[in-house]
């Protein structure tokens, strides 16, 4: 397979020797042949790099890739072929597999989780008026700690218990059961209403009308980014009306420990 002519090269030299610094690849297919050329660079290191198609969109400019409309689906589909790859390794290396039960993994997930909600409820109280409606989606929510956090949190003060009672939660998983379970304990903190989206997180994204003031996402020990398309679909989904200032949410954060 050559097209480096297509490119304004010459016969018989690899892709990227083809084309000048400026130059972006946006067809798959030449996309794929500067993929296989630059793992055959590598082959003499002690540690070859693996798939540029393994990578997060946000890093694809550094490797001359461009994100289009004709190629998005592709990429997108040789991603999810890498990260089931991944997780099939994992499940057949126990060691792999040992690393998330470590007491390590799971004080830094509850850490991660307290955090999070910690900073939503701040962030929650900025913005409210007393009688805002607020918007909290959880991508990728799993048993749901995240948005538990939230919602415990905000109901451990009698003041910010009403918070509750007009926030609508949003909850996307693969897993139908999981998700569930979430609304169940949600529902238990009076929480206004608890939508369910039984979906992959970039279907669920690229598809919603709906806007949301909070997108959380718990992500630990991954080993690629979460988004194949980077964090753009989530800025595209957060509300873009005009809001008060976020009063002093950051001082707040100083004077308060979750």
């Amino acid at each position: 397979m050559n097209r480096n002519n297509d490119e304004g090269g010459e016969d018989g030299k690899k892709i990227y020797e083809t084309v000048g610094p400026s130059h972006h690849f946006t067809k798959f297919e030449d996309i794929c042949e500067f993929d296989e050329a630059f793992w055959e660079v590598t082959k003499e290191l002690p540690i070859r790099t693996g798939s540029i198609l393994r990578l997060s969109s946000e890093a694809y400019s550094r490797w001359r890739v461009k994100v289009t409309e004709e190629n998005k689906e592709q990429l997108v589909e040789r991603y999810d072929e890498f990260r089931l790859k991944d997780y099939r390794e994992r499940d057949n290396n126990r060691e792999i597999k040992n690393v998330e039960k470590t007491p390590f993994s799971r004080t830094m997930r509850n850490s991660m989780v307290r955090i999070m909600g910690h900073l939503a409820k701040e962030i929650m109280l900025s913005r409210d008026d007393g009688e805002m409606e607020h918007t909290v989606c959880d991508l990728a929510c799993g048993l749901g700690q995240s948005v538990s956090a939230l919602a415990s949190a905000l109901y451990a003060e009698e003041e910010t218990r009403g918070l509750l009672e007009r926030t609508r939660f949003y909850l996307v998983d693969y897993s139908a059961a999981k998700l569930d379970k979430v609304r169940e304990t949600l529902l238990k903190y009076n929480a206004a209403e608890v939508e369910l989206r039984a979906v992959k997180d970039t279907r669920f994204l690229d598809n919603t009308s709906k806007e949301f003031d909070i997108i959380m996402s718990l992500c630990h020990f991954h080993k690629k980014p979460l988004f194949p398309l980077g964090t753009l679909p989530i800025y595209m989904a957060l509300h873009v009306r005009k809001r008060k200032p976020l009063n002093g949410w950051k001082e707040r954060m100083r004077t308060k420990t979750p």
